[in-house]
Order: structure tokens, then sequence, then C-alpha cells
């Protein structure tokens, strides 16, 4: 049964993707505009959109981080879009990393290198760059998947994919655990012992007819 927490969280799940759904409409209308003064307009609005979306962003993370809310005013004072939660400027390209939170800052890590912030005032105190071009381990890993897929043979791959799947099942069964709030035991079947709420976040309700 939901929660007027899981409820609340819900909404802005839905008034995200409705924020994100404007910000492109309008992005769109800035691309086809030949009028300067309307190209300009609609980039003003689609910045809006941006900053409405790092907002609901900032409200889903202090109510599941049981923080105090901020009015909208007093948000858009403090940042500018198109921004991250931390206020940081969003990074130009596709990144995959990871985030580790720590009791004093964070560090943002890639394949590409890795940057510590310290504090409050996210003081960068380490900005670490990696190896580039064909050295690139995501480049090292996608050209040997696609030539698995290639030859069809899937004991050319440097790691089973089984390995990958593991991985990704601990980050969940984390995130699950974090979710709910307390310590959680695993049965062999691979479900919660004793533990409804938990067990509901394992999976979803697939929209039909693409259910898994």
């Amino acid at each position: 049964m939901p929660t007027g927490k899981e409820d609340l969280l819900q909404a802005l799940v839905e008034a995200f993707i409705m924020e994100k759904g404007t910000r492109e409409f309008y992005r769109q209308a800035a691309s086809k505009s030949s009028a300067a003064e309307a190209k300009k307009a609609f980039q003003d609005l689609a910045l809006w959109e941006e900053k409405h979306m790092v907002y609901v962003q900032s409200l889903y993370q202090s109510i599941m981080d049981d923080r105090e809310l901020m009015e909208f005013d007093a948000f858009s004072r403090t940042v500018t879009a198109p921004v991250t939660e931390s206020g940081l400027p969003v990074k130009s390209g596709n990144s995959i990393g990871n985030l580790f939170l720590g009791s004093e800052g964070w560090m943002w890590s890639t394949g590409g290198g890795f940057q510590v912030y310290k504090g409050d005032a996210n003081q960068k105190v380490m900005d670490e760059k990696g190896g580039g071009g064909e050295d690139n381990s995501t480049v090292l890993h996608m050209k040997n998947f696609l030539a698995a897929c290639r030859s069809r043979d899937y004991r050319q791959l440097n790691a089973d994919i089984e390995i990958g799947a593991r991985s990704a099942t601990l980050c969940h069964l984390a995130n699950i655990s974090y979710r709910v709030g307390r310590k959680l035991q695993l049965d062999a079947k691979g479900r919660f012992v004793s533990d409804n709420e938990a067990n509901a976040l394992i999976t979803r309700d697939y929209r039909k007819p693409y259910v898994v």
C-alpha cells in the first residue's frame, strides 16, 4: 500500500517528466524559428523549464532525505539553470560513471578520470584525468563487446554478462535497503525475508504488452 510519501515522490517523477517534455518542445521550437527574437524567447523558455526540472529533483531528494523543503523562489536564487542539484554546471556530452557520497564531500568518477569536491561550497580538491583515445577503458570495452556480437561467440567477452548482472544486482539491493531505511535479509530465491515493502521494489508493474 503506497504511503503519502510514496505518492508525493511519484507525483514529482510525473512532474519531472512533464517539465522535460515541455523543455524539449521549446528547444524544438527554437531550432525551427527563423526570427531571432522568437528563437531567443523559446531558448529562454527552455532554460526556465530546465530550472523547474532541477527544482523538482531537489524536492525529490529532500523528501527522500527527510530534509526541509525549499520554496521555488528561494531555490531559484541559489542556482542558475542548467545545473545539477549541487549547483555545479551540467557537463556536456554523455557521461557514465559513479558518484561517491562521503561525510565531508563527494567524488565523481568516470572512465576519463575523477574529481573530488569538499564541503557545502563544493570546493574542488582533486581533479585527475585518465587516459584517452584507444587506451580509454570504455573504448576497449565496447570494442570487445562489438567483436563478440559480430562473431556471435560470447566466449570472446572479457567479462561474462553474468558478472555485470551480479554487479548491478548488488547496487539494486543496496538501493532498496536505502529506500526502506533498514537492513534486509535475502533468501535463496532472491526475495527479502518477511518484508513485503522491500519485495515490492524488486520489480514494477509493467505496462502491457511490455511485460518482463
